[in-house]
């Protein structure tokens, strides 16, 4: 049986939701708060684990997604961001922390405050504060989705139910597809994005993807740079 422990702060007092998964189906949890207050405090929200567990995620960043992922086990992880993708060692049980219908709220990412315990860690605003809000507001969801295996993870509409239904009334213009872009190089450490002899986004370059593209069957080309005063 795999146990995880999720505690929150309302009315004052901490609340503490247990949950034990024998893992029937897919099982999912989420929860969230309409809290009478006009500004946003750290969040005390804590994901405890009963057992260990390896992990897949990218370090905390506010300002990045475009990260390497680690594999590490829980009590050796500092920060992450979410989604925070696990599986528990003793019965192979996979799940992921995250959250849904994030909206004029800061993101959550995850800081490991002593052994399996994750605590919420909030983005703050340049003057500290987590953000400024209205009489009445929700907070966003934060979602636990639990199942047998990772493709149960993905199979999972919890993200997509908990969300708002679509503004976009017709949206079949929207067309799925694939894209190459340049910018893996800056992360590799082989391009730069400001001007000089290593610069990326330049006319060879751009060439050279797309006719990678047109080649593999892949649809978009994306390649930007910065020039000298942007």
């Amino acid at each position: 049986m795999t146990s995880l422990s999720i505690s929150t702060f309302h009315n004052q007092r901490i609340q503490t939701h247990k949950l034990k998964n024998r893992c029937r189906q897919n099982e999912n949890y989420s929860t969230r708060r309409r809290p009478p207050t006009i500004s946003a405090s750290p969040s005390l929200t804590e994901f405890r684990f009963a057992d260990n567990a390896s992990t897949w995620a990218i370090p905390a960043n506010f300002d990045s997604y475009e990260l390497e992922y680690k594999n590490l086990p829980v009590d050796s992880v500092t920060d992450a961001n979410t989604p925070f993708t696990f599986a528990t060692e003793t019965d192979a049980v996979f799940g992921s922390i995250h959250e849904a219908a994030l909206y004029d709220y800061p993101e959550m990412t995850l800081l490991r405050t002593e052994g399996r315990t994750l605590k919420a860690n909030l983005a703050s605003l340049p003057d500290g504060v987590k953000a400024y809000l209205p009489a009445s507001f929700v907070t966003p969801w934060r979602t636990i989705q639990i199942g047998k295996s990772a493709c149960d993870l993905i199979n999972s509409g919890l993200i997509l139910n908990l969300n708002e239904p679509s503004k976009i009334a017709d949206t079949s213009w929207i067309k799925p597809q694939k894209y190459v872009g340049i910018w893996w190089g800056m992360h590799l450490g082989t391009m730069t994005c400001t001007m000089g002899p290593r610069h990326g986004a330049t006319t060879e370059n751009a060439i050279k993807y797309i006719d990678f593209a047109a080649a593999n069957n892949i649809q978009g080309v994306l390649f930007e740079g910065w020039n000298e005063g942007w």
